[in-house]
């Protein structure tokens, strides 16, 4: 069975899973707008998604000062536009930007499974800081239909953590989606993250964790992903009244 999910200080618990919202800026103008609401904000952890960054040469120099200015676990992604995100991958950027995160501050990385071999020294350098790293795949089309195969070789991987998400179009995707979460959760000690994109796969962002999904996400200022709910409606359709 997988162990408890720890982002930080931030632990997964048994009646919810961890929430995390996402914040995408531009630049320091955007940060300095938005980081007061995250701080304060009902969710566990925030994702930087620095892939929405649009100077990067400005990011590099300036986020280890930003990096301070969470009072929260912070889960660091540059999620490529092969995977649904905003920037092209670009291998010495990718690198140099989580080596950044890593040395800086952030309790977590995201590193797409498509790179892992290219960036195995990241791995390496995140252990060194007990960093956690969680190893992405995102399906965007039709729905897999092995996904419990998909799982099962993810979970082989040298990475602490196991996010999978993938296009869903019918309740019966989403279905087969959250039976092989908990099928592989069962078999495995390594903490997932599973969740189905689109209106159809919403349910699977507020009852995943009863399937073995220790993480959520939900938006505060901008979705990061198609039928992300509002931290306010994933919070009351998870009947929590207080963090």
């Amino acid at each position: 069975m997988s162990k408890s999910l720890q982002i930080g200080s931030a632990q997964a618990k048994a009646r919810r899973p961890l929430i995390v919202v996402p914040l995408l800026v531009e630049d320091a103008t955007m940060f300095q707008a938005q980081i007061t609401q995250f701080n304060q904000c009902q969710a566990d952890v925030i994702e930087w998604r620095i892939d929405a960054w649009h100077f990067f040469a400005d990011l590099i120099k300036l986020m280890p000062q930003l990096l301070g200015q969470f009072n929260k676990p912070v889960l660091v992604t540059y999620r490529t536009q092969d995977e649904g995100g905003l920037t092209a991958f670009d291998q010495n950027l990718y690198r140099q930007l989580n080596q950044l995160a890593i040395t800086n501050g952030a309790s977590a990385i995201d590193i797409e499974v498509a790179h892992l071999g290219v960036m195995h020294d990241l791995r390496t350098l995140a252990y060194q800081n007990q960093v956690t790293v969680i190893g992405s795949k995102h399906c965007l089309g039709p729905a897999q239909a092995d996904v419990q195969n998909i799982l099962a070789e993810l979970v082989k991987l040298p990475v602490d953590v196991v996010k999978f998400a993938e296009d869903v179009q019918t309740s019966t995707e989403t279905d087969a989606l959250l039976t092989a979460t908990r099928a592989i959760s069962l078999g495995t000690d390594k903490p997932l993250i599973t969740m189905g994109m689109g209106a159809a796969g919403q349910r699977s962002r507020t009852i995943g964790y009863q399937y073995g999904s220790q993480l959520t996400f939900a938006s505060l200022t901008k979705a990061s992903a198609a039928g992300q709910l509002s931290l306010s409606d994933l919070c009351k359709a998870l009947n929590m009244n207080e963090k």
